[in-house]
């Protein structure tokens, strides 16, 4: 039941958005770029922090840009067919 109330607030605000998709897009990125130079034995303790800054920062980015262009229109057109009925 708290999870159904966790998605519920998450999909109508976009502080939600930035926590169900930003969180997951800024720690996916940072692993994977962390681990890719890692891997290539060039990973600096400065170069991964400037990949947290990046990565929360494009997480973020793409939480916004769902929430104006996906999720805030939807809330919109079914709380004007509700006004309708």
């Amino acid at each position: 039941m708290q999870f159904n109330k966790f998605l519920k607030w998450a999909s109508s605000s976009l502080v939600g958005h930035m926590v169900l998709i930003g969180v997951p897009c800024w720690v996916a990125g940072f692993l994977s770029l962390s681990l890719a130079n890692y891997f290539e034995g060039t990973l600096t303790i400065t170069w991964a922090l400037g990949t947290l800054v990046e990565s929360a920062v494009a997480g973020a980015a793409v939480a916004t840009l769902v929430w104006y262009t996906m999720t805030l229109p939807r809330i919109k057109e079914i709380a004007r067919i509700k006004n309708k009925q």
